[in-house]
């Protein structure tokens, strides 16, 4: 019985209760000769330790099912003996425990992918601005009004806009309720993020993620880190402060 790790997941589902966010552990019983490997074409199979299976097969759980996998996956596992994939008391079977398994190891080595590439990026705009090849990005005014009083003097709020200031507007249930920003700004944003979508897809190009490359071009196109944003203040008034929601088997 084998499963192959399918594309990029989605995120974890909502569940509630428990270490993995369920109301009962889900586990994997393994078999005493029992093992679960993976195998890369062109390498012996690696056995996964049975505290790691149990851990992915638990996450895999939580991740929603995007449906049929990559066809160009190579990566496969393979369950040797006797196992029981554990929900409660309630046994998924070898292909769903594998599924489930296959679905919690694509999970972790999506994101572990895209942090080495934040972490890439980050690490060559510190070098950059370092040599002093790379401006500080400027900062933003954020200011917030009541919808009502923008309204009633949208002339001078858009002449602000296209200042460059960006400006909340609070609903009468002092909620927030949209942001105004120049055209301009927003579609430099456009930009940006069709040119890091283009050079996520470009870093796949070889079969194999390419982090320093896709770090490089999301410099090029000024996605590195920005500082700390400025404070949002009402007009005419003080800083607008947040509010946080804040055992084996034979």
């Amino acid at each position: 019985m084998s499963a192959t790790p399918g594309s990029p997941p989605g995120r974890p589902a909502t569940a509630v209760g428990g270490p993995h966010a369920w109301p009962v552990w889900p586990r994997v019983q393994l078999g005493k000769r029992a093992r679960i490997t993976l195998t890369d074409p062109g390498s012996p199979p690696d056995t996964l330790g049975r505290d790691l299976v149990s851990e992915l097969f638990a996450l895999g759980l939580q991740v929603r099912d995007e449906g049929p996998g990559d066809g160009d996956a190579t990566l496969e596992l393979a369950l040797k003996g006797h196992a029981r994939f554990l929900v409660g008391q309630v046994d998924l079977g070898s292909k769903r425990g594998l599924q489930a398994i296959a679905r919690g190891m694509a999970y972790v080595l999506d994101h572990v992918v895209l942090d080495r590439a934040r972490k890439a990026a980050e690490g060559m705009a510190a070098r950059a601005t370092g040599l002093g090849s790379s401006p500080e990005p400027e900062r933003t005014e954020m200011v917030s009004m009541p919808l009502t009083l923008a309204q009633a003097d949208i002339e001078r709020v858009a002449e602000r806009v296209r200042d460059g200031a960006h400006v909340v507007l609070i609903d009468e249930a002092g909620e927030r309720a949209a942001v105004l920003v120049s055209w301009g700004w927003y579609a430099r944003q456009e930009q940006r993020l069709a040119g890091a979508q283009a050079a996520y897809w470009r870093a796949w190009r070889s079969g194999c993620f390419d982090t320093t490359g896709y770090a490089a071009e999301l410099l090029a196109s000024g996605m590195h880190p920005a500082g700390p944003p400025e404070p949002t203040t009402h007009a005419g008034a003080a800083p607008l402060m947040g509010t946080g929601d804040g055992d084996d088997v034979d």
